[in-house]
């Protein structure tokens, strides 16, 4: 399972890598449009709020970016377009892509791994592996 993390981090860092980061800040929800689109909820405050977004790769995996926790920290993470106190949350794992702490900029990935499996959400569709031969 750790192998699986390690090597869905580095596809996701080197796909960041490849295309100019740009930042959506205060963005708008777009309602239901993008329901594979999560966000973490910090439900140590009262109330709870959203403080970083994410999207389902899989049943069981949330990609987000590692600056958004800290490795083996339990977290919950909601689908719902407009979260409130009644909002589905769904807790699960963090961790952090292991390059982040020496390259930060290259290396802001993350996964969270559920604890259960995501219902009635599909995933997002990830592009293919490339692979390059001489």
């Amino acid at each position: 399972m750790r192998r699986a993390l390690v090597t869905l981090s580095a596809v996701a860092a080197v796909l960041l890598a490849a295309v100019p980061a740009v930042a959506i800040t205060y963005g708008q929800p777009d309602g239901n449009r993008h329901p594979e689109v999560g966000a973490l909820i910090a439900t140590q405050a009262n109330p709870s709020y959203p403080y970083c977004s994410g999207t389902l790769v899989s049943s069981t995996v949330f990609l987000t970016a590692a600056h958004c926790g800290d490795e083996a920290q339990r977290v919950a993470v909601t689908f719902d377009p407009e979260p409130d106190p009644s909002s589905l949350l769904h807790t699960g794992t963090f961790h952090a892509n292991p390059a982040y702490g020496s390259h930060p900029q290259a290396s802001d990935v993350a996964v969270v791994v559920f604890d259960k499996p995501v219902k009635g959400i599909s995933p997002a569709s990830l592009p293919r592996r490339i692979c390059w031969t001489r």
